[in-house]
């Protein structure tokens, strides 16, 4: 299950729930007798609609490249092709990435929707071999035959469909590499000698660019590449008055573009790469022109692009030896009106040097380029074994000549990582990462290594989302770690603090999180006529922790008024959408099991029975804040719409004496619970808690005994004698609140009786 996603992960989410579930009726309660099997889904007032979205996605691009789609951000996963990478996201929020290799391609031979990444994680959930169909178009006397990595299923005339898997990829990527290698053996541009006749390849069902209904003038860009000549690419261009009216992703031919476009103000961005002779890439650069016009009359003059121009190196130096391992560079352009674009760069283990070029602050509308760098140390360690890491980022409203950025030890906040585990993962390095919450954006890429399970983060002052996940299983069968993520937080420069990861139980939660801006998913929300329910299916004892478990199996159910909803399809962990839900009032349940597969040792099922009450009514107190997303609304298209956070209950545990692996080191054992409600920053319900109850079982559930569990207002202690050594321990809560609110957790082998 995933709470949080970026923008391309949450929308890939919602719109392949959309597609993939078929609509059902669930009517008021005034209604539920008078329905019957025949009654249409299209004609029913008072119906929810409910669709489930994916855990976090798992895209494999063409050329091989695996990107997770996560809480925490994009991230290409090391020991793919490719080194370099552009990015993009336009106006509706989908998320492109183009290997380098791929780049003077792109746009041309190689359709912009193969690097999607938010329409192809809808396309690999619609597959179960995460296959990517593409349609492809030869040349006019070309003999149509399969590129590497591409499998034909069928040809006619010069056009022909196929796939590629996540297997064939790195042949692809190879490909293209050769093909850059003879351009520059021959001395073309790079691109320029095409892909041995292929014309065009895109996924099948990619739509086709919609053009605006507005007078429209033709605009030549003229490109020069890193090496002074014509360079085949593309470039971003957004009329910086209002988005809407045009924002284009467009391919350069030989240095030359020609686009139709309506009159205004506009900015336009350039990506470069220079390639040694084996057709790797060898250098990046970004070019920004953040204001120019387009006038009514008259001619339009041409703008020229030029890629040497982009002169200041980007670099960061940390005050203990450290090694670059990811470095993004984003240049957000917001226009007067309409949404946000932003293109950038990004390179893996420091492969890709990139330099920017100078650029003055915008005139219209509002620019900021963002760079955000992460490295290890010490610079003698590898994987697994590096001590501590540093995450920096610098947002500034212009492009500065110079673009290296020294720190000193108080200019950081230092937090130290302590990651608990299951035994049965014991010892395995786990990845501790980081996100920027940029401005304009917010959670974007995310960045991090294989840490020991005590490492040291270092921060740069503003708000980030830190996260772990893994290890990834070593074999088939064998357990893996959860993804862990924490909202936003705010670090400040000379801090210090620390954080324990994946103490026990791991089980779903929903997130209660301190700033209100926490750049998270409203997993209990109501929002545009929806109500969406998203299940964390693993967690830890940090009440702002919610997390995502990829090998667990998970059921769910969801109860209005008493009446079951159909159950949805499951891929990973459940996002519930109820649609049409009406002013209420209605009485809400919601079921999770999840089960852990053999090998995992602790928390191996959980079940979590959730009842809260809707009452239609709206509350500036449980207003969902700016700064996180309501799947409720962005699932009716609306994502702007204003939200309201529900009354759904919430457990915190910490269990008293565990070691590091979460065995108990006495024999008798405590918790404190820490009940309360879904919130942000405080903007939720503070509806008082009336009870808490904690019951164990030392035979699988069948027999219970409730324990002495004391306190109030949310805060309670349990006391019970742990069984003999490697017996199985059960543990129940139930608590309620004075507003009808009720939750009953169980979790199986929350810790180990040592």
């Amino acid at each position: 299950m995933r709470n949080h996603r970026t923008g391309a992960a949450r929308a890939a989410a919602l719109c392949a729930a959309a597609a993939a579930v078929a609509a059902f009726i669930v009517p008021e309660a005034s209604a539920v007798s008078a329905l019957s099997k025949g009654t249409s889904p299209a004609s029913s007032a008072g119906a929810a609609e409910s669709a489930v979205a994916s855990a976090d996605s798992r895209v494999v691009l063409p050329t091989g490249d695996t990107v997770v789609l996560s809480a925490a951000g994009e991230q290409v996963l090391p020991g793919g092709p490719s080194p370099a990478f552009s990015t993009y996201r336009d106006t509706s929020g989908d998320s492109y990435l183009i290997p380098a290799e791929a780049a003077p391609f792109a746009g041309r031979a190689l359709d912009m929707s193969l690097f999607d990444v938010t329409q192809l994680a809808r396309t690999a959930q619609s597959t179960a071999d995460g296959r990517i169909p593409v349609s492809l178009t030869f040349g006019a006397g070309a003999t149509p035959s399969a590129p590497a990595g591409v499998t034909l299923t069928a040809v006619s005339g010069q056009t022909a469909t196929g796939y590629l898997t996540p297997a064939s990829g790195a042949a692809f990527a190879a490909a293209l590499r050769q093909r850059i290698a003879a351009d520059k053996a021959a001395g073309r541009t790079v691109g320029s000698g095409g892909l041995e006749g292929l014309s065009s390849m895109r996924v099948v069902g990619a739509g086709t660019p919609v053009t605006p209904d507005y007078p429209m003038r033709i605009l030549q860009i003229n490109a020069i590449g890193m090496d002074g000549a014509p360079l085949d690419g593309f470039f971003n261009l957004v009329n910086t008055d209002d988005s809407r009216k045009m924002t284009l992703f467009e391919p350069i031919d030989n240095g030359v573009a020609r686009v139709a476009l309506p009159a205004g103000n506009y900015a336009a961005y350039l990506n470069d790469y220079s390639f040694d002779s084996q057709g790797m890439p060898s250098a990046g650069a970004m070019v920004a022109v953040n204001d120019f016009a387009v006038p009514a009359a008259g001619d339009v003059p041409a703008l020229t692009l030029d890629a040497r121009t982009a002169t200041a190196p980007v670099s960061v130096t940390t005050p203990r030896p450290a090694t670059l391992q990811e470095s993004v560079q984003q240049m957000v352009r917001t226009p007067i009106a309409g949404p946000a674009v932003a293109a950038g760069m990004f390179g893996i283990e420091g492969a890709v040097p990139i330099t920017m070029s100078p650029a003055p602050a915008a005139k219209v509308g509002e620019f900021l380029t963002d760079m955000f760098q992460s490295l290890s140390g010490p610079t003698t360690a590898s994987e697994g074994t590096y001590q501590y890491q540093y995450f920096t980022d610098f947002e500034s409203d212009r492009i500065e000549a110079n673009q290296t950025h020294h720190l000193a030890s108080g200019d950081l906040a230092a937090e130290t990582e302590d990651v608990d585990s299951d035994p049965a993962l014991a010892g395995l390095a786990r990845s501790v990462g980081a996100t920027p919450i940029v401005t304009g954006i917010g959670v974007r890429f995310r960045a991090g290594e294989l840490m020991p399970s005590k490492s040291t983060s270092y921060f740069t002052p503003g708000p980030w989302s830190t996260t772990v996940w893994g290890p990834w299983p070593s074999g088939p069968g064998k357990p893996q770690g959860p993804s862990l993520t924490v909202g936003a937080r705010i670090f400040h420069a000379g801090q210090t603090s620390e954080r324990t990861w994946g103490q026990a139980p791991s089980a779903p939660a929903f997130g209660r999180y301190p700033e209100a801006a926490a750049w998270m998913d409203c997993q209990a929300c109501v929002g545009a006529g929806n109500m969406d329910l998203e299940f964390d299916d693993a967690g830890d004892s940090n009440p702002d922790t919610v997390g995502a478990d990829y090998d667990g199996a998970d059921t769910a159910a969801v109860y209005w008024n008493g009446q079951k909803l159909p159950p949805p399809p499951i891929v990973g962990s459940p996002t519930v959408i109820v649609s049409n839900i009406g002013t209420g009032p209605a009485t809400v349940r919601a079921v999770l099991d999840t089960d852990h597969p053999a090998g995992e040792k602790q928390s191996t099922n959980t079940h979590t029975d959730v009842t809260f009450q809707y009452t239609g009514q709206t509350d500036p107190s449980t207003a969902l804040p700016d700064g996180n997303y309501c799947p409720a609304a962005i699932a009716a298209g609306q994502q702007s719409a204003p939200c309201q956070i529900m009354p759904i209950l919430t457990i915190g545990y910490q269990y008293g004496a565990l070691s590091q692996t979460n065995v108990a080191l006495s024999p008798v054992q405590s918790l404190v619970l820490d009940i309360g409600h879904h919130s942000f920053g405080g903007y939720g319900s503070h509806a008082p808690i009336t009870s808490a109850q904690a019951s164990v079982s030392f035979d699988g559930g069948t027999t219970w005994q409730d324990v002495p569990t004391l306190g109030a207002d949310g805060h309670y202690a349990a006391l019970w004698r742990n069984p003999a050594p490697g017996t199985s321990v059960t543990v129940r809560v139930t608590a309620t609140d004075a507003i009808g609110g009720t939750i009953t957790q169980t979790v199986a082998n929350p810790y180990t009786v040592g």
